[in-house]
């Protein structure tokens, strides 16, 4: 090679580095000031302008609320490369910069969001931020916002740091030290979908073939360990590669942040948990440590749930998802697919494996739900689902509910719907993973999904779409149970039962416990240590075997229970016969016995 084409190519390169570093927002972000309340972040602009519009957004994926995020910074300051300080002007959740020079950086704190009081505009902890000494979760959209004109291009994250705190990201590095770390993303939506939890290393991770699951945890008091939530994920991932298979072949991060609920204060404390929030490589959950038993079995549902995101909404979507619009949220109309068919997978996948996330009390759950709401159409609840007020956003968190509940109930029909019109042979996740297969990283209009379904299954979808989905109407749901072999029975109806008690299984102390109860045939207490059912020892194969949860939930009329208990030490036998009662919930009940025509729709459906 000759020396001139040599220096061509240097200074392309030296050109192409210096334009890409031209267009970069550069943050810098002070985690080594030890302040539990808010950080301190400095924000350098992609180019030299005098004026700018600094955006905070309304609204970020995965979320159905415009929440007032700039409520949380603060204390913003504007530098000039002169070192003078610059107009900021604020306008809804935008910021003016102007000046005489060009703007050499933002300055501002954020406070934590972790405690905050306020009610109709409260944040969900898996997308909010936690300060404490030893941790710091930082959701983007409330450490920094975009420079109008520039959220497409990169941006580059410096964090200064304690020594010993870890860095859990799906976010790519481009230095990890001891005190310092810069991680760069290719653009904000790429900022906003990879958090950051910065704590004392608690990490494993696990293989499922040739791709590696990642769990990182920060627990408040020291409960749980990284390690224990290991056997629970591996056997999900296990089950989500026979039902699906992986949608990346890149790392996936679970990361987990387990609060001190007793630390927390307020009417609304425990708002928001139990949440977690989706991203393409990674899934954030906020849980509490007093909560959750040590089998983890919450996990088959919310874990396999926030996966199947990375199908939809992740990679099938309308152009509103794949063009988000941060400042001024234009809501898709299908929350009913991303939420409903995604949870209808999560509960089908817990019943094709043998999870512990029951099918009928999915179905129970959706048909409670969907009863309750108002009937809307769904599409047009989604566009409008933006809360205008307090009033406002009390009806708009139950139709979010709707999209998970009723839109469970749609995506049945179109199972039940798809699979016969096929002649078996076709599921509704054949035809959504064809549909995301075939998108291929683009994306269907948001208003013409109804003529892609019928497109990628039959014309009768069609009507489906227009009744079901686009119209109000509930799917004839006790239509579909009928098929499946299962007898629902409405709140207020009459069953034999034993009363209102419930049990729970703990894998460390190896026995089963009464977790709730209220008035009961058996005189049953919370906490009484359950030894045997009608003399057969209660054991998790002797469940199984002998169906202890059909035997003391689903009893014919004057069936007899005999459980013997541990009740504080002391060994009492109690009893009791089942007598009719009315349902203070919906029921459904699996039967003992089928048709030909539901054993053979059950042989290719599902079996519980």
């Amino acid at each position: 090679m000759n020396n001139f084409r040599l220096s061509i190519m240097l200074f392309t390169a030296f050109l192409c580095h210096d334009l890409l570093s031209q267009n970069t927002t550069r943050l810098s972000i002070r985690l080594d000031v030890n302040d539990r309340d808010r950080i301190e972040i400095k924000v350098f602009p992609p180019l030299e302008k005098n004026s700018w519009k600094y955006v905070i957004p309304e609204i970020i994926p995965g979320t159905y609320m415009k929440i007032n995020y700039e409520r949380f910074y603060d204390k913003i300051y504007a530098f000039d490369n002169q070192g003078n300080k610059m107009k900021v002007k604020k306008k809804d959740n935008v910021f003016l910069i102007s000046g005489d020079h060009p703007l050499d950086h933002l300055s501002f704190t954020v406070e934590q969001t972790l405690g905050d009081s306020k009610i109709w505009d409260n944040i969900l902890g898996c997308a909010g931020t936690i300060f404490t000494e030893d941790s710091y979760l930082l959701n983007f959209q409330l450490v920094s916002g975009y420079f109008e004109g520039f959220a497409d291009q990169p941006f580059t994250a410096e964090i200064l740091k304690q020594k010993d705190l870890y860095g859990a990201t799906s976010m790519e590095s481009e230095l990890r030290s001891s005190s310092k770390d810069i991680y760069k993303a290719e653009n904000y939506a790429r900022l906003i979908d990879q958090p950051i939890l910065y704590a004392k290393a608690d990490t494993t991770s696990f293989m499922v073939g040739d791709n590696r699951f990642r769990i990182a945890l920060h627990a408040e008091t020291g409960k749980v360990k990284a390690e224990m939530l290991k056997p629970r994920l591996t056997k999900i991932m296990h089950a989500i590669d026979t039902f699906s298979g992986f949608t990346s072949e890149e790392d996936y991060h679970f990361v987990f942040y387990y609060v001190n609920k007793d630390r927390l204060k307020g009417l609304f404390k425990n708002f928001g948990m139990g949440s977690a929030l989706e991203h393409n490589y990674s899934s954030f959950y906020y849980f509490s440590e007093s909560v959750y038993d040590t089998t983890f079995s919450n996990l088959d549902w919310i874990g396999s749930h926030e996966y199947f995101h990375t199908i939809s909404p992740l990679s099938l979507h309308s152009e509103k998802i794949h063009h988000f619009n941060f400042e001024t949220p234009d809501m898709s109309r299908h929350g009913w697919l991303y939420e409903g068919v995604t949870d209808y997978f999560s509960a089908l996948l817990s019943a094709q494996h043998k999870l512990t996330n029951s099918f009928t009390n999915n179905m129970r759950w959706a048909v409670q739900t969907a009863e309750k709401q108002k009937l809307r159409s769904f599409t047009q609840s989604s566009q409008n689902i933006i809360k205008k007020n307090m009033f406002s956003w009390i009806g708009k968190i139950g139709q979010i509910g709707n999209f998970y509940e009723r839109g469970k109930l749609v995506a049945l029909g179109l199972d039940m719907e798809i699979y016969e019109r096929s002649n078996r042979t076709m599921r509704l996740p054949d035809v959504v993973f064809k549909m995301k297969d075939d998108l291929n990283g683009s994306y269907f209009s948001d208003d013409q999904f109804a003529a892609l379904l019928v497109k990628y299954t039959y014309p009768e979808m069609q009507e489906f779409y227009d009744r079901y989905i686009e119209g109000e109407e509930i799917v004839p749901y006790e239509a579909y149970f009928e098929k499946l072999g299962w007898d629902y029975y409405p709140k207020g109806r009459k069953l034999p039962g034993y009363g209102s008690f419930n049990y729970w299984y703990d894998s460390e102390k190896k026995h089963y416990y009464v977790n709730w109860q209220k008035k009961n045939a058996l005189k049953l207490k919370k906490g009484d240590i359950i030894q045997s059912v009608n003399g057969i020892e209660a054991t998790p194969e002797n469940a199984k075997e002998t169906e202890f949860f059909r035997t003391m939930f689903y009893p014919e009329p004057g069936d007899q229970l005999t459980l013997n208990v541990l009740r504080s030490g002391k060994e009492m036998i109690l009893s009791g016969e089942a007598k009719p009662q009315k349902l203070k919930f919906p029921r459904i009940i699996v039967r003992k016995e089928f048709t030909p025509e539901q054993e053979d729709f059950r042989k290719g459906f599902y079996r519980e």
